[in-house]
């Protein structure tokens, strides 16, 4: 008699309950789970390497750093510059800083943006 081995037993009030002779206790799923459990033909490894795919694929998307590097020009018409960071959210920077060339604080602009951090 060629009898397949039952991994899910569901009763009639339709909770999963494991092979009671598995050395591995199973843990109560969710009914969608114990479908898509069914789907890969009782393979647990298969079906937990599907799981483990699917998690790593979500994990390792590319996102949108937060910060900007940008460079940062005098007004004053020196032609003196410097890079600063800001956050990619708020609008172009504007702010009082020294400039050496002209001995006092004068107004940068931002001129461009050159990476993202």
């Amino acid at each position: 008699m060629n009898k397949e081995p039952q991994d899910w037993h569901v009763p009639a009030g339709g909770v999963a309950l494991g092979n009671p002779g598995s050395p591995f206790p199973e843990p109560a799923h969710a009914p969608e789970v114990i479908v898509c459990w069914a789907l890969f033909g009782r393979s647990r490894s298969r079906f937990w390497a599907a799981i483990a795919m699917l998690l790593s694929a979500v994990s390792l998307a590319k996102s949108k750093s937060k910060t900007i590097l940008v460079k940062m020009v005098s007004l004053a018409g020196t032609g003196f510059s410097f890079n600063t960071k800001r956050s990619r959210l708020r609008e172009k920077l504007t702010l009082l800083h020294y400039d050496p060339i002209v001995n006092k604080k004068v107004l940068f602009t931002e001129q461009k943006k050159i990476r993202s951090l």
